[in-house]
C-alpha cells in the first residue's frame, strides 16, 4: 500500500439496531453489520471526507 494514496470516503450513517447489530446506510443500500471491529472503524471515519493509506495503516496497528 502506497503511503501517499488518498481515498475518498462516501457518505454513510451508522446507528445501533439492537445489542449486537448496527445499521449501515449509504445512498445506495442499507446493511446490517454485527462485526464490532468494523463498527468501531466506521465510527472513526464517519465524519471524514478523505483518508490516506498512512492513516489506515496507523489505525490498523492500534
Amino acid at each position: 500500500m502506497n503511503k501517499n494514496t488518498t481515498y475518498r470516503i462516501a457518505q454513510f450513517a451508522i446507528y445501533k439496531l439492537d445489542r449486537q447489530s448496527w445499521v449501515l446506510q449509504t445512498t445506495e443500500r442499507i446493511n446490517i453489520i454485527t462485526n464490532s471491529a468494523l463498527v468501531h472503524f466506521l465510527k472513526e471515519i464517519m465524519y471524514q471526507r478523505y483518508i490516506t493509506s498512512d492513516k489506515l495503516l496507523h489505525m490498523k496497528q492500534k
